[in-house]
């Protein structure tokens, strides 16, 4: 397995060779270069890892050399090479930010290995301090993300954190519709562009979608052609896709950089991986406490309906109970009526008669008369419970509430 890919630029073609067999001996990937235009050619096609350049050559010096590879891969390595090493060089190299200064001729074949292998690990541990820095913000809008759930409002900020950590152009997020067998778009963020929906349900999209694997698409990087096209078209230069498959719910994350951008590098695709995961699992909480409210809601929906079901059940009752009672006695006062009113019967029957349907409605006048003051609120009676023998007065009475009559309240208030 090889360590790295270099590539070596100098005009001395005898330096090159030397340095290739050197490399490629101590298990290097070498790419050879004559010239800046023929290493930029490279740079652009090529993921290159670090950048062995000779700091003299005619058509473009290292230094130039090195910061237009910058641009081009901003995380690449860069050692330089000079027959003349001064300290104005070394202060140069440290201000455009070389990784490190080699002279040639080399005093071994040792020291060459040893430091192109001393300055990749300088520059990984440079990459992972950049990005621990860059993951810390991480933790907080995880923390945010996590807190809400309010779906609709939860994809704002989703949106919003994949937005502001990583700068894209266009922030789009789709969720697969089982019933409409195709994604739908669910958030946007910058100008939708419609080529990425017919892309995700019939073009090149839809093949990473399968993978199931989040991918980093730059407009250099050997991937699907048709794809590179697409976003030439539509002036994009870079973009990062991530499909999300969580239980039964998939989704569909995009992030793409404009032309005049700088492309996505290796850091932003991680911290887009890591916002996706925590964003797809922040999503469905929020999906699990809308159901739960929603269950809650119904619940208690359904024991209202119980409730107001036993009281009906109990004013049912109730009525039947004071059917009952009412019944007896208009049935007795029916009756005693209907007798008295009988030509047959003598004066002093209709006298009876007539007295026990007069006692049936008394009766019935006492239950009508308890169900009202069942159902009135209480009376407040007032009780003497303490006497004032200052002030001057005697056998002045004070209620529970410790009030004195109005009138002679006025009196205490002018005595006092």
């Amino acid at each position: 397995m090889t360590e790295a890919r270099v590539l070596v630029v100098d005009d001395d073609r005898s330096i090159v060779r030397l340095c290739q067999k050197v490399l490629e001996r101590a298990n290097f990937d070498v790419l050879l270069g004559n010239s800046a235009e023929e290493a930029l050619g490279f740079l652009r096609t090529e993921k290159i890892d670090l950048l062995l350049v000779d700091i003299r050559m005619p058509d473009m010096d290292g230094f130039e050399l090195s910061a237009q590879a910058k641009q081009i891969r901003p995380g690449i390595a860069i050692l330089l090479m000079t027959g003349h090493g001064t300290v104005e060089t070394a202060i140069t190299a440290l201000h455009r930010g070389i990784d490190g200064l080699i002279l040639k001729p080399f005093d071994s074949t040792a020291e060459l290995v040893e430091k192109c292998r001393e300055i990749l690990i300088n520059s990984q541990q440079k990459k992972n301090a950049a990005r621990l820095e860059a993951l810390r913000p991480i933790f907080n809008i995880s923390e945010s993300l996590v807190s809400e759930t309010n779906p609709s409002v939860l994809l704002k900020l989703v949106s919003g954190a994949i937005g502001g950590m990583l700068r894209p152009s266009l922030v789009q997020i789709y969720r697969f519709k089982p019933g409409k067998e195709q994604y739908e778009l669910i958030e946007n963020l910058g100008e939708q562009e419609i080529w990425l929906q017919v892309s995700i349900e019939q073009g090149a999209l839809q093949k990473i979608i399968q993978t199931g694997s989040p991918v980093l698409i730059n407009k250099l990087d050997p991937v699907d052609q048709s794809l590179q096209t697409q976003m030439e078209e539509h002036h994009f230069v870079s973009m990062m896709v991530a499909p999300v498959q969580l239980k039964n719910d998939h989704y569909l994350y995009l992030a793409l950089r404009s032309k005049g951008e700088q492309a996505f590098q290796d850091s932003d695709f991680e911290m887009f991986v890591i916002l996706v995961r925590q964003s797809t699992v922040a999503l469905e909480n929020a999906k699990l406490y809308e159901d739960l409210r929603l269950n809650m809601r119904k619940l208690e929906e359904s024991q209202r309906a119980l409730i107001q079901a036993e009281k009906m059940s109990a004013v049912g009752r109730l009525l039947a109970s004071v059917a009952h009672e009412v019944n007896n006695p208009l049935q007795s006062v029916r009756n005693c009526l209907h007798l008295a009113g009988r030509p047959e019967i003598t004066l002093q029957d209709q006298h009876k008669y007539i007295q026990l349907a007069q006692d049936e409605l008394n009766r019935l006048a006492g239950i009508v008369s308890r169900m009202l003051d069942y159902y009135r609120p209480g009376k407040l009676e007032k009780e003497v419970i303490q006497k004032i023998k200052n002030l001057g007065f005697q056998n002045v009475e004070i209620d529970r509430e410790g009030l004195v009559s109005g009138k002679m309240n006025r009196v205490i208030n002018k005595k006092i």
